[in-house]
């Protein structure tokens, strides 16, 4: 199973890293794995993240090459001086060998963006 840990960065600190790995794997893969990372509005978030706003929403692929167990992006965050309380979104998770499994979330990876002026 292919898994990302829940982040959380300051508004002024972009980019946003965001990585998966192989959970649970003893080893690492023997063929390319192509996943791609899209950003996008988090539905059940109480205060959502507005794409190419806050975060950029642009879709990026990473390749997991024989021999990684790991691949990361980076995430270009907006610092805005809008007081607006922290702020939420996804990144789906996506490839195109139908055998690997993200997992049932409708989030894949939630990142939250803590809000540098006072609410």
């Amino acid at each position: 199973q292919i898994r990302g840990d829940n982040t959380t960065i300051f508004e002024n600190r972009s980019p946003v890293r965001v990585c998966v790995d192989l959970r649970g794997a003893t080893q690492s893969t023997s063929q390319n794995l192509t996943i791609t990372f899209t950003p996008q509005l988090k539905p059940s978030a109480t205060n959502q993240a507005t794409p190419d706003e806050d975060f950029n929403s642009t879709v990026l692929t990473e390749v997991i090459q024989p021999g990684q167990t790991e691949v990361c992006v980076d995430i270009i965050i907006g610092n805005d001086r809008v007081v607006e309380g922290n702020e939420e979104f996804c990144v789906q998770l996506s490839s195109e060998n139908n055998d690997i499994d993200f997992g049932s979330e409708p989030c894949h990876i939630c990142v939250t963006i803590m809000d540098l002026e006072e609410v």
